[in-house]
């Protein structure tokens, strides 16, 4: 809508309020460009930091993997062993 108010200020001549509302919407837009980068830098450190770790059954030990590394029927089979354990 105030692609629309510039482009009306600007065809009726009226410089100085159509320089406002553009540095205005260009300085909102910056601003919405750098808050994103920087929340999605957040994100991806804790995903970084909060890994998903499997408690898993092998060779007879309990250790802990991360649950990529799991194969899923393997996982159930485990989980239900731990869970009557």
């Amino acid at each position: 809508m105030l692609e629309a108010t510039i482009i009306l200020e600007f065809a009726l001549a009226k410089w100085l309020d159509a320089t406002i509302i553009l540095a205005v919407l260009t300085l909102n837009t910056v601003l919405g460009i750098i808050q994103e980068r920087r929340a999605e830098a957040a994100v991806d450190l804790l995903r970084s930091r909060l890994e998903i770790n499997a408690r898993v059954l092998r060779d007879g030990t309990w250790t802990l993997l991360p649950a990529s590394r799991v194969v899923p029927g393997v996982q159930e089979t485990e989980a239900a062993h731990w869970l009557s354990t």
